[in-house]
């Protein structure tokens, strides 16, 4: 019986080259600084078209510049302010920004040729948040007189106010063409529908409202208050589903990254986070020379912008590989010039 016996060879499973932190780490280590260039003020404001080349519009003082999302260049600046700007974006297809201000008034702009086309000037106090609501022709904006309107844009009126808050609204999202996001410094994010007038759900927070990101899927969202990010479930009215405390300061801005798996998050203390969002832990942290008031990656995941309070606008973009082709010749074939091929690293 012993001459027939077998030892048993038991599988190993392969050994892991490095854990997936590691991984993350060395991913976010690859982008390196392409472009840092010094504003009149503040950077407080950042926002990337969903579409090619993904261009970005910057919020600074009393400017609004839109860049070029291929050549991180000026494309389009808008100069006629009368005072600070605030919270400006760009529509969908890029073709028209909307931007707040410290005089109260919306304005639409035609980004080519940078003429205004509309000017609301229905809020009472400044405006801090504007966005296009997708899919339609309305945009919705957050002020500190503590409301939200919508507005409609070919007939320059106003559609909704909305009026709950009881502080100053800092941050406004659509999550459809009829429901929308706000945070305020009453220490409350509300979910309001258009179709009611009213308030559907309020979220409880322990300090004031400074961000706002939705979730991939539109059924969770995430919020920043103090040092905390807090997730949301709106399909549970609003429950609270996590909460990660990681910064050692006040956080001013959250993002998604362009693979929509991990939420960025910048704060006072010159960190930027980055959580999976499916563990909610933090995977990689960037460092920068001042303190965040916003941060933004490009959908391509190629550049992460970040803007700091002592008015540097910083990009840093994901080295890239030169590789030759080298065809297959035969024999006395002598080689021709070949282009290079420039490829993107990614892990």
């Amino acid at each position: 019986m012993t001459k027939n016996f077998k030892k048993l060879q038991i599988k190993q499973p392969p050994a892991q080259q490095q854990t997936k932190k590691y991984s993350e780490a060395n991913l976010w280590k690859k982008f390196k600084v392409s472009l840092n260039s010094s504003k009149f003020s503040a950077v407080t404001s950042l926002y990337v078209c969903p579409s090619a080349p993904y261009d970005f519009a910057v919020t600074c003082g009393t400017r609004v510049q839109v860049y070029a999302g291929d050549t991180k260049t000026i494309r389009h600046e808008f100069t006629k302010f009368t005072d600070i700007a605030y919270g400006a974006s760009l529509r969908d297809d890029g073709k028209l920004l909307c931007t707040g201000g410290k005089e109260g008034v919306v304005q639409v702009f035609d980004v080519n040729n940078r003429n205004p086309l509309r000017k609301y000037r229905k809020h009472q106090g400044p405006v801090r948040s504007t966005r296009f609501v997708p899919h339609t022709s309305h945009l919705i904006s957050g002020s500190d007189d503590k409301t939200l309107r919508l507005f409609d844009i070919p007939t320059q009126s106003q559609l909704c106010l909305f009026e709950a808050h009881e502080d100053q609204v800092r941050c406004v999202a659509p999550l459809d063409s009829n429901v929308f996001v706000t945070g305020s410094y009453d220490h409350t994010v509300r979910i309001w529908d258009a179709r009611t007038g009213r308030c559907s759900i309020t979220m409880t927070c322990d300090g004031p409202v400074e961000a706002l990101q939705i979730l991939p899927g539109n059924s969770l969202l995430a919020s920043a208050d103090g040092t905390c990010v807090r997730f949301w479930d709106i399909l549970s009215a609003g429950r609270p589903t996590d909460m990660l405390s990681n910064h050692h300061k006040t956080i001013t801005c959250l993002c998604l990254d362009g693979e929509r798996t991990r939420l960025l998050s910048g704060g006072l203390d010159q960190h930027v986070k980055i959580y999976s969002l499916q563990t909610h832990e933090v995977c990689a942290q960037l460092d920068f020379p001042a303190p965040l008031l916003a941060v933004a990656v490009t959908p391509n995941n190629e550049s992460l912008i970040a803007g700091l309070a002592n008015g540097v606008l910083t990009v840093r973009t994901q080295k890239k590989l030169y590789l030759t082709q080298i065809p297959l010749l035969r024999n006395g074939e002598k080689p021709k010039k070949q282009k290079n091929t420039l490829l993107t690293l990614t892990q």
